[in-house]
């Protein structure tokens, strides 16, 4: 795994992999090669530039950019749930909901219902897939880039009761499913009025590193 992209003079030399410690006739090695390279892609996302690139090769105004850009991400929560009746009539008519009391979305839910075409060890045969998304924000929900903070971890705990709440509210039958699939992510950089938009985002290229590109 890279743990560094050298950068000196302005210019790309290589990477550094860590490899870890080892220990060889009682000598211990940090277990760090470096490979040369004059060229080096740089595949992480942008919120992860600087684990691997060292602030102090790019200029200040960049660096402070980029870590603004990556304050707010959009965010996507999925509910999976298999039940042995439809929520509602048709079976595979879809809801869109504008706002739900408790979950209060910034963006909206989306929900949907259909006989299950998945995988029979996941859903059996006769089975009606509930599937519901809803998509928000940094700036109101918690930092799902963050799952290791305590703070987070109870805040996202308490989306999902809400939301199952919420949709219990709405379609009762909700309180049968006979088993469901939480999950949520952090899907992409959410645009930023100032920061982004289709004609001002980060160049390939950063500036002030001959030979980088990310």
């Amino acid at each position: 795994m890279v743990s560094e992209i050298i950068v000196e003079d302005g210019k790309v030399t290589g990477v550094e992999i860590d490899k870890g410690f080892s220990v060889d006739k009682g000598i211990m090695s940090p277990g760090v090669e470096r490979i040369k390279s004059p060229i080096v892609i740089c595949a992480v996302p942008l919120w992860d530039l600087f684990k691997v690139v060292r602030e102090s090769s790019l200029p200040y105004w960049y660096v402070a950019w980029v870590k603004r850009l990556c304050e707010n991400f959009c965010q996507v929560w999925t509910l999976w749930a298999g039940l042995k009746e439809p929520l509602w009539e048709p079976a595979d008519r879809n809801f869109t909901m504008p706002a739900l009391n408790r979950t209060a979305p910034t963006h909206g839910a989306f929900f949907g219902s259909h006989v299950s075409v998945m995988d029979p060890s996941v859903a059996p045969k006769g089975e009606y897939l509930f599937i519901a998304l809803l998509q928000a924000d940094d700036l109101s929900f918690p930092a799902l880039r963050k799952p290791q903070n305590a703070e987070n971890r109870r805040r996202i705990m308490k989306v999902f009761e809400n939301w199952e709440a919420d949709i219990t509210d709405l379609w009762p039958k909700f309180k049968k499913a006979l088993w469901v699939v939480r999950h949520a992510n952090a899907l992409c950089i959410s645009e930023m009025p100032g920061y982004t938009s289709g004609a001002h985002v980060p160049d390939v290229q950063p500036p002030g590193v001959e030979g980088l590109y990310s």
